[in-house]
């Protein structure tokens, strides 16, 4: 009996050991991959495992996306990262932590590989969201009419953090209501698009209409918008599809 307990205590243990030496191998595999530089990282900690790769997941892809937007180069889709995805699972206790990330190098590819924004060289650029200005100061006020903003631009008004736009925007373009997003760079011809005005802080201080006789809205006020406002901001265009 006595050995009986000792051998099933010896088991115990060694299991124990190597939960503990997995758990340390992930551990250790990712600050690895951190510290490499070689890699896009994001990780999310939940009860339930696949919510917790969800959310990483889709950290990931934003992560990527505004690094690209600021390099003016066109955007990923979930459909092209997510075949070159890799990911790491650590128990927290009774959560569980999923650590995603995936090859700088393999950006390349994933652009090319279907889907994203197509880049179009012959494009005309506009620089950290300024465009002419006209000569006289602008104090008109033009209220945006509720019916004529589609759904997704009205819920694009009310958000804060470009996190949040990111999560509608990819979500409206996979429904089919927006064609495709970026920077004015990969977009082609902007005057058609609505525009986030989008400041250091990652945050989304301004949504502007598409022009309208040189002019643009701002759909938070009404009124003609003020380049100037937005001077230093990145411009995140915005096309809907047509109906």
């Amino acid at each position: 009996m006595k050995c009986k307990c000792r051998f099933l205590m010896t088991l115990v243990l060694c299991l124990a050991g190597i939960v503990g030496l997995r758990a340390q191998s992930g551990a250790d595999r990712m600050n690895e991959i951190k510290l490499s530089g070689k890699y896009y990282t994001a990780e999310a900690t939940d009860h339930d495992q696949d919510k917790a790769f969800v959310s990483a997941f889709s950290m990931l892809l934003g992560s990527i996306n505004m690094a690209l937007m600021e390099e003016e180069q066109p955007t990923i889709t979930s459909f092209q990262l997510e075949s070159h995805v890799k990911s790491i699972d650590i128990q927290r206790g009774a959560d569980v932590m999923v650590f995603v990330y995936v090859e700088k190098s393999r950006l390349a590819l994933m652009q090319t590989n279907g889907g994203g924004n197509a880049a179009q060289p012959s494009a005309p650029k506009v620089q950290n969201h300024s465009e002419s200005q006209p000569t006289k100061v602008q104090t008109e006020v033009r209220p945006a009419a509720p019916s004529a903003t589609p759904e997704v631009i009205s819920r694009l008004v009310g958000v804060e953090t470009f996190m949040s736009a990111r999560w509608i925007l990819d979500n409206a373009r996979n429904m089919g209501e927006v064609s495709d997003y970026g920077s004015p760079r990969t977009m082609g011809n902007v005057e058609g698009c609505y525009i986030l005005a989008v400041n250091e802080d990652k945050d989304v201080v301004g949504v502007l209409s598409p022009k309208t006789d040189g002019k643009r809205t701002d759909l938070r006020t009404g009124a003609v918008a003020d380049m100037s406002r937005f001077k230093g901001c990145a411009a995140v265009c915005v096309r809907l599809n047509s109906k």
